[in-house]
This record gives C-alpha cells, structure tokens and sequence, in this order.
C-alpha cells in the first residue's frame, strides 16, 4: 500500500500509466500512518494531520465505522512555490449511518462532523460525507460527484489521483498521531 510519488505536475497520478488497470488507479489505498509520513512534512502540514485524526476519531466516537474516506485537495500536491503551505485537507467519509446518531448528547459532536465551515475550522478537514445506504443511483450519483470534484487540479484541471483509507483503524491512528509527535 505505497503512496504513489508525485508526477511531472506535482500531483499524485491517477494511474500507474496504465488507465484501464483498475488496481493500478486511485484512489490509492493507503493507511493513516503511511499518510502522515508521506505528507507531514511542516508544522502546518502537521496541524492538518492531527485534525483529520481528530475527525475520524469523532467519527469513531459517533460508531461511524463501516467505511472508508477518500483524501485530496492541495494537501496532497507537491508546494511548486504558488502557496504557502495548504490550508486544510479535502475528505470524503463514504459511510453506513450510525444509530447513535440521533443521541441528543452527542449533536454537538454530529455538528462538528457535519457542517463543512465548523469541520475545516476545528478539524482543517472540509468534510463531505456519503451515506452507503442511499438507494443506488443516489449513491453512484453522488460518488460521481465527488470523483470528479477531488480528482482535478482546480486552478489547472490537472488529472490527478487521490487516497482511500478505511474507517475504524484506531490502533494505526494513534501510531500515526504518535509519529506525528515525534516529528516536533
């Protein structure tokens, strides 16, 4: 599960140079861990980071569990001079809705997750969620959606590949927060 280098444009590719190789096309499945590696890089990079463990930790806590994410945006492009460094991370949790979510105690919590201006405020993360048990077309439409909003450089329209991690990995979040530490 290596995260691909960064091609001539600075992102990740979209494909291992062989389009119709579906195991060779993002999103690349990656860990938490191997993410962190690969881009926390700054301090800045490294706030980031510690914000989307703290969402999927959130998310954890709202027993949103069976699922995965799909990560993108200019965190995962390489800085060629244009920005500082970014400001947020792009994530999407495509995820089987929770009973607990209809806790009254933990709406604040559900908010946090849920409103796109207060997750990239607490989190960093602008964060898009897509519920596994839509009827089908709304489930294919919406993944249409995002493929295409997160797979697109937006200045450039560059093609571009993104990540995939899995939901309920909390013994790699933790060692991926660690790491994250030990980089200070």
């Amino acid at each position: 599960m290596a995260i691909p280098g960064y091609n001539s444009q600075g992102v990740l590719p979209p494909h291992n140079g062989n389009p119709a190789d579906m195991n060779g096309a993002s999103p690349y499945l990656t860990t938490t861990i191997e993410l962190c590696e690969k881009f926390g890089t700054t301090q800045a990079r490294r706030t980031i980071l510690r914000g989307f463990l703290q969402l999927r930790q959130a998310l954890t806590e709202l027993e949103m569990i069976d699922g995965f994410q799909w990560l993108d945006g200019r965190f995962m492009e390489k800085d060629r001079g244009r920005h500082p460094d970014p400001e947020h991370i792009q994530v999407v949790t495509f995820c089987r809705p929770s009973p607990v979510l209809e806790d009254p105690l933990l709406a604040e919590l559900k908010a946090r997750v849920d409103d796109l201006k207060t997750s990239r405020r607490v989190y960093r993360v602008d964060h898009y969620y897509v519920n596994l048990d839509f009827e089908l077309p709304d489930l294919i439409s919406h993944t249409r959606y995002y493929a295409g909003l997160l797979s697109h450089q937006s200045e450039t329209g560059v093609w571009k590949g993104m990540l995939q991690i899995s939901l309920n990995t909390v013994q790699d979040d933790a060692q991926a927060l660690q790491s994250l530490e030990e980089s200070e």
